[in-house]
């Protein structure tokens, strides 16, 4: 018996697999080839194990993708960032300046100057009204309008195509009902129903408590101004 350890050619190339070729010669009897191919894990040995011994290894690793897929991803998440930044920047210069709508029910000295103008001009206020509660269900001061000043409740709305403004003296109330929202994605509703019985609708905002306060100032109003 000869035992010889050799790499197996295949038409594909010399692979280094490892062959043990056993041969075995008898008397009288043809010689015998057997060939044992060792496994051999590629952790201990090496990639020469596994590959021809000619031309590259095969380029089938997905990992090597891996850092264009974080750089893709990464210049995503920034532009996302960036994106957020500006519109929050944006939204409070508007709050600030007066040119956006607050989200909350606004009274007296907190209201910007240039909301104050805007409300003056829209609902139309009279020498020496003063404005005490002010809050827009709208994206703009002059697109909606829910008022209360020292002589009248006030309701109005200008969206370019439909405009509109109704208002109730003090000292025609005859009630405030308060119809509070559930959520604080809604806004609740303050019913003034006046002498009359004529009703003006109101909207306030839930946040902080606004529509409470909105309807308790309309209440003292109304009693202060006798009605």
């Amino acid at each position: 018996m000869i035992v010889t350890h050799r790499d197996e050619v295949r038409d594909d190339g010399a692979h280094r697999n490892g062959v043990l070729r056993i041969t075995i010669a008898c008397t009288g009897v043809a010689a015998a080839h057997f060939s044992l191919c060792l496994h051999v894990n590629r952790r201990h040995l090496g990639d020469a194990y596994r590959y021809p011994t000619e031309g590259p290894p095969p380029m089938n690793d997905t990992r090597q993708h891996g850092p264009t897929v974080l750089v893709t991803v990464g210049a995503v998440l920034a532009l996302f960032a960036s994106g957020a930044i500006a519109l929050f920047a944006f939204v409070g210069w508007g709050l600030t300046t007066g040119r956006l709508a607050d989200t909350k029910v606004l009274s007296g000295n907190k209201i910007p100057p240039r909301i104050a103008t805007s409300v003056t001009v829209a609902a139309g206020l009279l020498p020496g009204e003063q404005i005490s509660h002010f809050y827009s269900a709208s994206m703009t001061p002059q697109g909606d309008g829910n008022v209360l000043t020292n002589k009248r409740v006030i309701s109005y709305v200008n969206d370019g195509s439909n405009a509109w403004c109704t208002s109730v003296d003090l000292g025609d109330i005859a009630s405030v009902r308060l119809l509070a929202s559930d959520s604080w994605l809604e806004d609740s509703t303050i019913v003034v129903t006046s002498s009359d019985d004529s009703e003006l609708i109101l909207y306030a905002s839930t946040e902080d408590g606004g529509d409470l306060r909105f309807a308790d100032a309309i209440r003292v109003a109304a009693v202060d101004d006798g009605g």
